[in-house]
């Protein structure tokens, strides 16, 4: 199971995350596990009701996430992080170093309240609490960066999600879970990343 969710209810995930996420879990893109549909529309998670437009509860794409933890599908979470941004909204970026240190901005401008309130405040260029970070941090004079993740995503994902960004500027660019750092699996609060290119 997941070490932590977001403890409010009330925050939304952007349609157009759900859909690439759903595309993954109904097997479009993974080789991994063949998921029954009957599970995951159980908590929520039907392909034919989710519109781009719309925003979904969070929880309930963590609550998917449990699900594919417990059938031990690093794989299919890796997969999903990977192909995410084939659907998920990201700004046009011509280098690594700014992709990285903008995934943070990105992931709060994809969530909101219910009440419509973006967890990132264009006007002010300020991200609210309450769903953790992408905390990126670039290695002075080398091609190599950390990213530490203390969001409510698995650690797969996360490790997926930043190798696609990475690659989409570096294709031999590699990125590897620090293991003396810890990690959400084994109960830590957050997973470090070492990112070279």
């Amino acid at each position: 199971m997941l070490q932590h969710k977001v403890s409010d209810d009330v925050i939304e995930f952007m349609g157009t995350n759900v859909l690439a996420i759903l595309n993954v879990i109904n097997g479009k893109k993974s080789n991994d596990i063949k998921p029954n549909r009957g599970e995951y529309s159980s908590i929520g998670m039907e392909v034919s009701v989710v519109n781009e437009r719309y925003w979904y509860p969070l929880n309930t794409i963590l609550s998917a996430f449990d699900l594919m933890l417990e059938k031990r599908a690093d794989n299919t979470l890796f997969s999903l992080g990977r192909h995410v941004l084939d659907y998920a909204r990201f700004p046009q970026i011509d280098n690594i170093h700014d992709a990285l240190s903008i995934m943070d901005k990105v992931y709060h401008m994809n969530c909101s309240y219910t009440s419509g309130e973006s967890f990132y405040d264009y006007k002010a260029d300020e991200m609210q609490e309450g769903i953790g970070h992408y905390r990126y941090v670039k290695v002075p004079d080398e091609n190599e960066a950390f990213m530490v993740c203390d969001n409510p995503f698995p650690c797969d994902f996360d490790r997926g999600l930043i190798t696609k960004i990475a690659q989409a500027f570096d294709k031999s660019a590699k990125v590897l879970h620090d293991d003396q750092f810890g990690c959400r699996k084994k109960g830590k609060h957050s997973c470090r990343y070492i990112i070279i290119w």
